[in-house]
């Protein structure tokens, strides 16, 4: 089943693009809904973003596949011990009966085609390794018993002895199979090396049969030994954990993102998430724009080949373009999980819809200064008959400075662009075939319609949307759902900028927004460069200067304040 998700802008800015439904992952799940127990019991790896969905699929398979092969050896070495036991004629036949049951049922369910969570395989692991621990101490405590019951001294302080080894095995076996953080493989290993000790402790100076029969021969070395042992076992088995996660953590953000480290998540959306990074040999900071690839396809093979060439086609297309108000491309890629992602310039200051929210309707002059820049961005990609398709003011970012630049505006997010000539490879819309795209407060009426012939004057149409919000700090319509502002962009006449604005617009500005909003494309100005024309003949009373910009900057939002 699919349906809409919305971007974080709210109310009528809602984005339609369909998606499928899911439940969502234990991975999403708010740290502060976790109990301490269950963080530490059922952790992750520490990454974050696309390489830690990958790490937690494969610990997921991997955990699933060991605890199956640990639980058949288990088997096979309880079994034969029970064999043994009936030979020697053991007494304590029956408890070596319910760890043969546990792991076979274990087995079972593991072998199933039940789809474990990677809780229920964590809780189903603490029980085959919990069994096999109080197994070891149950049998190992009425051997010695046994022992001592028959009087034989020798034999019953060897197997005392003894019974850290079979622990330090189990504490081996664990944290060399089990894929873990090391807090966690320490918390499950604390209890394999302190219950011998403790069971040893019983036997030498606590069990009246054994303590009157050993007394002779006690003494702390064999016990500092096995305190010795049994610390070596904790070191090795943490050690090694902590050694196998940091190289599959490592080689899981190699594979996923490149060289680029991931520090902090600075965007999401309905298609994925933005995250800020640096590149870990040129320490230079990027943005990381995180697909998943579900919100593209159905998960057909064909159909994630077809989306694959099309993000490739789409990014080739963005990193082709040359203006210095389109936001630079540096890398793109689709990993073996099917997660797309770009790398992306990191821009410093505010996108248009923080800029109104924060600081109110802007003044016509720095309108006019901002529109021109985006126009410029856009008449470039029209010129190479990309269509962006979803001009919005989250997509027009503002920057602080940009070189010696202030006010310096990118046009973001190419991700639903589209040719619109054939002779340029055809159509590359990163879109699911059928679905609507774009964000119904600043969506051409012929895009809302549905209808196919859209070109660049529908870009203009969005960005005569964006002027609009710029100015009054208001969408031109609004509506208690998107269909209904879609409904208003097709068949309602906008409210004029000037009656809705408690500023005092030019009435030439005026004019160039109205126009951009007609219903009718053959009646909007034509193209980006006859939008700049008609901007740079905007008549304002004091224009927007580098000046300017900079002082309002170094007022409003001084250098090393937070801006995103």
């Amino acid at each position: 089943m699919n349906k809409p998700v919305e971007d974080t802008s709210t109310g009528s800015n809602r984005r339609l693009t369909n998606v499928p439904s899911e439940v969502e992952s234990e991975a999403s799940r708010p740290e502060d809904s976790r109990t301490p127990l269950h963080r530490l019991f059922c952790c992750r790896g520490g990454l974050v973003g696309a390489a830690t969905q990958e790490l937690i699929a494969q610990n997921r398979s991997i955990l699933r596949t060991r605890l199956l092969a640990i639980s058949a050896v288990s088997l096979l070495g309880h079994s034969l011990f029970f064999v043994r036991s009936l030979l020697l004629e053991y007494s304590f036949i029956w408890v070596q009966i319910t760890p043969l049951i546990i792991l076979g049922v274990g087995i079972l369910l593991l072998r199933s085609q039940f789809d474990f969570s990677h809780t229920q395989l964590r809780w189903l692991e603490l029980v085959i390794f919990g069994t096999s621990l109080a197994y070891l101490a149950w049998v190992h405590y009425l051997a010695v018993v046994m022992f001592a019951e028959r009087g034989d001294v020798v034999i019953t302080s060897v197997a005392i002895d003894q019974i850290p080894q079979s622990f330090f095995l189990l504490m081996v076996m664990y944290g060399m199979f089990i894929p873990n953080t090391w807090q966690r493989a320490l918390a499950v290993i604390s209890p394999m090396a302190v219950t011998p000790l403790l069971l040893s402790l019983y036997l030498w100076w606590g069990h009246p049969m054994v303590e009157q029969i050993t007394a002779d021969t006690r003494s702390m070395e064999p016990f500092s030994y096995s305190v010795l042992v049994l610390a070596i076992g904790v070191l090795f088995s943490v050690l090694g954990a902590h050694i196998i996660h940091t190289l599959r953590h490592t080689a899981a953000k190699e594979r996923e993102l490149g060289r680029y480290e991931l520090q902090q998540q600075i965007g999401t959306g309905g298609m994925g998430e933005v995250w800020k990074a640096k590149h870990t040999l040129l320490a230079r900071p990027a943005a990381i724009k995180i697909i998943r690839a579900e919100m593209l396809s159905d998960g057909n093979e064909t159909e994630m080949r077809t989306v694959k060439r099309r993000f490739e086609r789409e990014a080739q297309a963005t990193a082709s373009l040359r203006s210095p108000h389109t936001v630079q491309l540096y890398d793109f890629g689709v990993t073996d999980e099917g997660v797309f992602y770009y790398v992306m310039e990191y821009l410093e200051g505010l996108d248009l819809e923080s800029l109104v929210k924060r600081f109110g309707p802007l003044p016509p002059e720095r309108t006019v200064w901002l529109l021109e820049q985006a126009a410029q961005s856009l008449a470039e990609a029209h010129q190479r008959g990309l269509i962006h398709r979803d001009i919005k003011p989250s997509n027009l970012h503002v920057s602080r400075i940009m070189g010696l630049s202030s006010d310096f505006v990118k046009v973001l997010d190419f991700g639903l662009v589209k040719r619109v000539r054939a002779d340029l490879d055809g159509d590359t819309k990163l879109t699911r075939e059928g679905s609507t795209t774009g964000t119904p407060a600043y969506m051409a009426p012929e895009m809302a319609l549905g209808n196919r012939q859209v070109d660049e004057r529908s870009d203009i149409y969005s960005l005569g949307c964006v002027a609009y919000w710029m100015l009054t700090g208001l969408p031109v319509f609004e509506g208690k759902t998107p269909i209904e502002v879609i409904v208003n962009h097709a068949k309602t006449p906008p409210v004029a900028v000037s009656k809705r604005s408690e500023l005092r617009i030019p009435e030439s500005l005026e004019r160039v927004v109205m126009s951009s909003l007609e219903k009718d494309p053959d009646k909007r100005p034509q193209s980006m460069a006859e939008i700049t024309q008609l901007l740079t003949a905007c008549q304002v009373e004091q224009p927007w200067t580098e000046q300017r910009a900079s002082s309002w900057w170094q007022m409003h939002m001084p250098e090393g304040a937070q801006t995103h």
